[in-house]
């Protein structure tokens, strides 16, 4: 009911505030009489373009006078008219040069002619020329005059159409926006009175129910059946959960146990570490088997690196691997750092250790095969490679293409350790190198 009280309540906020636009817009511009307004304007505006076209003509006749008048010769030379009859002064200027033009010719008619009325003759005719000449070009000013006023007139008539059909444009699109208010408030008008019917006929039916019995809490009846169904439920829930269990195996291709390395072509297993333990006895185990590699093929440098993914503390394990190495070889292992741990989380424990005949081992701590060239360059370029894989998180996919690219690059490795195993995934001993 609230819902549809406020959309009743919108629309019919909206309805007014386009009605008082409307309003608004009305007593401002008369928008309601723009047809008779833009009639009357356009009929001035033709009364104004006819006006600027006459007085076009005129001037263009003006002008040929005033080049006529200036290139004419003397009194003797054909007689030239301003003929403009809207002009009064031009037009008894007219009169008067005709009338010296006769009065010139009844003189050079007669037997005996008098120079001196000929010549006070002519000079009246050239002031009655120069007359005529300076009226035509007051004459051209002012029709000039006129053009430019109309022209005025025009760009004023056009701007008062430009905003009448502005007015009348938006005059248009609020009564488009009324006449849709208007449908809404009607349809939410109409939403609200269904409502309110609704909730009166649903209050009526519930005064007319009756409470017999308050209700009570519905209790399980012990049986054999709710057996059979907990029994069937739990079996269920088994075969489902054992389900998950086999498809998560069948999909991860993480490594988690010794066994899944068994896979890999060309790198053996020399030594697994398990996890929540320290790694300095099952590390022990696996320095071993690469103290006697190495004695065996002559290795003095090592690089012992991961593949893809760092193992935890991997500071700790190199100690780890590095004391268990000066122990079987019986002699000194000098650790290098070259980028597998940071200055900042470097363990104080591990440091150069030396001793022994024959010089150190050197055990180079590199950063994952794949993490960059520099990874690469060491591996291939030292005596063997260990690789500390990470129970978990190391994919077999990744291993594996570690295999190719030691296979294809020459390196020389010497085994894999893996790393935090955890107790149930423990196959056989430590060792299965």
């Amino acid at each position: 009911m609230a819902y549809f009280q406020r959309q009743f309540d919108a629309a019919s906020d909206r309805v007014r505030d386009l009605e008082g636009r409307i309003a608004a817009l009305r007593a401002e511009t008369g928008i309601e009489d723009v047809t008779v307004q833009r009639g009357l304007l356009i009929a001035a505006r033709e009364d104004e373009v006819g006006r600027i076209a006459e007085a076009q003509d005129t001037l263009a006749r003006i002008r040929t006078r005033i080049a006529a008048l200036a290139a004419r010769g003397g009194p003797d030379q054909p007689l030239i008219l301003a003929d403009l009859a809207d002009n009064p002064i031009l037009r008894l200027l007219d009169e008067r040069s005709i009338a010296l033009r006769d009065e010139r010719l009844r003189l050079q008619a007669q037997p005996s002619l008098d120079g001196l009325s000929l010549a006070a003759l002519d000079q009246a005719f050239r002031s009655i020329t120069d007359s005529t000449r300076q009226s035509i070009r007051d004459h051209e000013a002012r029709i000039v005059s006129e053009i430019d006023a109309a022209t005025g007139s025009i760009a004023r008539i056009d701007d008062r159409l430009a905003q009448l059909s502005a007015h009348e444009a938006r005059w248009n699109a609020l009564q488009t926006e009324l006449q849709l208010a208007s449908d809404a408030y009607e349809r939410n008008a109409r939403r609200l009175s269904e409502a309110r019917s609704t909730q009166d006929l649903l209050a009526e039916r519930i005064s007319n129910i009756t409470m017999i019995q308050d209700p009570t809490e519905a209790r399980l009846a012990p049986g054999t059946r709710n057996a059979v169904v907990l029994t069937v439920g739990a079996v269920f829930a088994a075969l489902l959960a054992a389900s998950w269990v086999v498809l998560r195996e069948a999909l991860d291709g993480r490594v988690w146990r010794p066994a899944d390395l068994r896979a890999v072509s060309g790198l053996s297993l020399v030594g697994l570490t398990r996890r929540r333990r320290t790694p300095d006895r099952d590390m022990g185990m696996a320095a071993a088997g690469i103290a006697a590699t190495c004695t065996r093929r002559g290795m003095r440098t090592i690089a012992f690196m991961a593949v893809s993914h760092e193992t935890r503390d991997p500071a700790l394990r190199t100690r780890a691997l590095a004391a268990g190495l000066q122990a079987m070889a019986r002699t000194g292992v000098e650790v290098v750092n070259a980028g597998r741990w940071t200055d900042r989380t470097r363990s104080p424990e591990v440091a150069p250790m030396t001793g022994g005949d024959d010089g150190p081992l050197r055990l180079i701590a590199a950063p994952p095969l794949f993490s960059g060239a520099e990874a690469m360059r060491i591996a291939s370029t030292v005596d063997g490679i260990v690789f500390d894989i990470a129970a978990g998180r190391d994919e077999l996919a990744d291993i594996e293409a570690a295999a190719r690219w030691v296979k294809l690059n020459g390196a020389r490795p010497i085994g894999m350790i893996l790393a935090d195993v955890r107790p149930y995934a423990v196959n056989g001993p430590a060792s299965t190198a």
